[in-house]
C-alpha cells in the first residue's frame, strides 16, 4: 500500500509542477528536473517517506517499455518530406553541434576531474562527453513545440 501512495504522491507533485509552470510560462521538463532535485535534496525523514524514496526505475523497464513508446510517438509526428527537404541544413547544424558539445563536455569533465585530482585519460573524458552530450530528441521536439518555433526548425 505504501508504494501506491508514493506513486500517487509523485503524480500529485507532477500535477503541481504542471500548474506552476503554466502560470510562470516555464518549460515543463526543466521544472520537473528541478522538482526532482529538490525532492532528492530535501529527503524528509519520517514514516511514509521510506516508500517514496524506495521507488527505482530499472533500466530494463526504461529500455523495454518507456523508450520504445516515446520514440514511436515522436516518429509518428515527423513529416518525412520535410525531413528529406531539409536534410542538408539538418546535417550542417547537427553534426558540428554534437561534435562541439561532446568536445566541450569531455574537456570540461577532464579539467574538472584533474582539478579534483581524479585521474582520467582525455580519451575517456571525451567518450563520456559523447555519451552525455547526445540530446534527448523527444524532449527537444516537445520543448520546441511548446515554445512555438517554426515547423522547419522542429524538423
Amino acid at each position: 500500500m505504501a508504494v501506491e501512495i508514493a506513486f500517487f504522491g509523485l503524480l500529485v507533485v507532477s500535477a503541481i509542477v504542471a500548474m506552476v509552470v503554466r502560470r510562470l510560462h516555464l518549460p515543463y521538463t526543466i521544472a520537473l528536473v528541478i522538482a526532482g532535485l529538490l525532492l532528492g535534496a530535501l529527503r524528509p525523514e519520517g514514516e511514509g517517506w521510506d516508500a517514496f524514496y524506495s521507488i527505482h526505475l530499472e533500466p530494463e523497464l526504461l529500455f523495454a517499455i518507456f523508450l520504445p513508446a516515446l520514440l514511436y510517438e515522436a516518429s509518428l509526428h515527423i513529416d518525412l518530406s520535410d525531413l528529406s527537404a531539409n536534410w542538408k541544413t539538418i546535417t550542417l547544424l547537427a553534426v558540428p553541434g554534437v561534435l562541439l558539445g561532446a568536445g566541450v563536455c569531455g574537456v570540461t569533465t577532464w579539467f574538472g576531474l584533474s582539478a579534483a585530482e581524479i585521474p582520467l585519460p582525455l580519451v575517456a573524458a571525451l567518450m563520456f562527453g559523447a555519451l552525455i552530450c547526445a540530446t534527448d530528441p523527444i524532449a527537444v521536439i516537445s520543448m520546441l513545440g511548446d515554445l512555438g518555433v517554426s515547423k522547419r526548425l522542429r524538423t
